[in-house]
């Protein structure tokens, strides 16, 4: 009877990288390196055909090697530094785009009352007006200038009263454009939460704050910068820009807010949501080397089918 080559087989190590079997394609990260006894090679034998995947050794490597790891480690920090930023950047985009969507309106009230001003304003008045950048009409909308002096003069609490309060000020036509700002968020959750693999539920809701506080940031600079206020010329102001300012802060705060809860939901199911993508695209045998998508959340990965 001849003796079975696992028995005399000694283990040496595990394997920690992704590698396939070449006849069944079940992955093979985790299992236990050997060093067969009569040649002394290093392999790996695949715990569902038993099929013998040969390994090769190399040399300790130099300083270099270390350098080289620690080079791509600090790139490997840039990338994900920079992909806050860039997160953050799209979340302060989307709010302030919906902030001035759902500012409108009240630019327009603002406007209305400025043409009635102009229209009985003093003719000296209204040259000034006409003279200063941007000021050749006094005209009723969003997008239009109005005359600084005059507006310096106006309580901008009262616009709001008049339309009945902040939330009945916003113009909530902006729903939609909110709607697929909620859902890039939850793209945008669904990709940091792969790019996280190795950190629990948890620490990952504790992250969605960074973006966001960033992003809340980002807003309150842009709101309360001056250069944005006044036109090149100085003498008039933009109706949108002073609308988007009384109302900024209850409109960003609702679109950062609906924004984190979309992050974390995205945070929440980007790990199933990619192991149900890869199980449903790509063939069997390749999901091998995706298996670190189950591993690191302590599952098992799918077997492949076997032949018959």
């Amino acid at each position: 009877m001849s003796q079975d080559p696992t028995t005399s087989e000694v283990r040496v190590s595990t394997l920690v990288g992704d590698r396939v079997c070449i006849k069944c394609h079940f992955n093979l990260v985790g299992q236990p390196v050997v060093r067969e006894p009569v040649y002394g090679m290093i392999m790996v034998r695949c715990p569902e055909c038993s099929t013998v995947a040969s390994l090769q050794e190399y040399p300790l490597l130099g300083r270099w090697a270390g350098r080289l790891a620690a080079a791509l480690a600090a790139l490997w920090l840039l990338l994900l530094i920079g992909g806050i930023f860039a997160t953050a950047g799209i979340l302060f985009g989307m709010s302030q785009g919906n902030t001035e969507m759902g500012s409108a309106r009240l630019a327009e009230l603002i406007s209305r009352r400025h043409l009635e001003w102009f229209n009985g304003a003093p003719e000296a008045d209204k040259a000034v007006f006409k003279a200063s950048f941007g000021g050749q009409a006094a005209t009723v909308g969003a997008y239009v200038w109005i005359d600084a002096a005059w507006w310096s003069k106006q309580d901008p609490g009262s616009f709001i009263k008049e339309l009945g309060g902040p939330w009945r000020a916003a113009d909530w036509s902006v729903r939609g454009p909110l709607f697929w700002s909620i859902v890039v968020a939850i793209l945008l959750g669904a990709v940091w939460a792969n790019f996280l693999l190795t950190q629990p539920r948890w620490r990952l809701l504790v992250f969605a704050l960074i973006p966001i506080l960033l992003a809340a940031t980002f807003a309150w600079l842009a709101l309360s910068s001056p250069t944005t206020r006044f036109a090149w010329g100085g003498g008039v102001v933009y109706a949108i820009e002073e609308a988007r300012r009384l109302l900024g802060p209850w409109l960003v705060g609702t679109m950062l807010g609906s924004a984190f809860v979309a992050f974390c939901v995205g945070l929440m199911i980007g790990r199933p949501l990619m192991r149900w993508l890869a199980v449903t695209l790509l063939p069997p045998r390749m999901i091998g080397s995706l298996a670190y998508l189950w591993i690191a959340a302590g599952k098992t990965p799918p077997r492949p089918p076997t032949r018959r």
